[in-house]
């Protein structure tokens, strides 16, 4: 696991220190980084305590050095990606799968201390799962005044519940709304962004007679309702694990997707 960091607006590039300097007898992976006006947040999963676990490390100066990492959580699962989002206070929230049971959970670490806390399971499914779906969440925050709303996409391959789900928590991810059922059919690898206004897009990927496809649907009204999907994506292509950004008059997202040849392709697509 390296880390590039650059002072010229990515002209050039220079390697920086490993953020797991602690250990480096075994792998690094699904790693995930942000940044708030506190530096860098990094976290990743790896097994230096007997089991994979969530590890953070922070850097105050662009990446260049890390502070000691820390252990968020023991024990994860194995290989399921991680979402990090920042409200405006610089607190920290990670998203992941847990373990025992497999549900998405969440964790802050205060802007202030660094003192991390696992705050709730985001979708309480009970699920019980011995290997790894490879499927991790998405997760947004937006603020209106001292008001902060969390929304999250997670997904669970319960039996009776299996498929992708909205929620949302006001009270800054200690409780959150009933699961709420996203896409048709099996929907899989998911994403969600909030803009200014507190407009939301999710995405997600969804098996059917064509392939994969990338499908979206907008909220206006903070989650409460969803407007009609939209896919994306054309026939054919295997088009699959969807990002959104919001932007000014709008969203971007980001899927990649087979073309001729076979090989994978990059595609963007902006939504007012």
């Amino acid at each position: 696991m390296s880390v590039a960091y650059s002072h010229d607006q990515g002209k050039t590039w220079s390697l920086g220190e490993m953020a797991a300097s602690q250990w480096k007898n075994g792998t690094h992976a699904f790693m995930e980084l942000t940044a708030n006006e506190k530096g860098m947040h990094f976290v990743w999963l790896d097994s230096r305590n007997g089991k994979q676990g969530l590890q953070y490390a922070h850097s105050i100066n662009g990446g260049e050095t890390w502070k000691p990492e820390t252990t968020l959580d023991a024990k994860t699962c194995y290989c399921c990606w991680n979402t990090l989002a920042s409200d405006s206070q610089n607190n920290l929230y990670a998203l992941y799968r847990d373990k025992e049971p497999s549900d998405m959970a969440l964790i802050k670490v205060a802007a202030n201390s660094g003192v991390s806390k696992r705050l709730a399971r985001v979708g309480a499914f009970d699920w019980e799962f011995q290997g790894c779906p490879h499927v991790g969440g998405g997760l947004a925050i937006h603020e209106q005044g001292n008001q902060v709303q969390l929304h999250a996409m997670v997904s669970t391959m319960k039996p009776e519940k299996a498929g992708l789900y909205y929620l949302s928590s006001s009270d800054g991810g200690i409780h959150w709304t009933p699961e709420q059922r996203m896409g048709q059919g099996m929907a899989v690898h998911s994403d969600i962004a909030v803009n200014d206004s507190g407009a939301l897009l999710a995405s997600w990927d969804v098996a059917g007679p064509n392939g994969m496809s990338i499908v979206t649907s907008q909220s206006k009204d903070h989650g409460k309702t969803w407007l009609n999907e939209t896919v994306l994506s054309k026939p054919d292509r295997d088009a699959t694990h969807p990002k959104v950004v919001a932007v000014d008059e709008g969203f971007l997202v980001f899927w990649t997707e087979k073309v001729e040849g076979g090989s994978k392709q990059l595609q963007i697509k902006k939504l007012n």
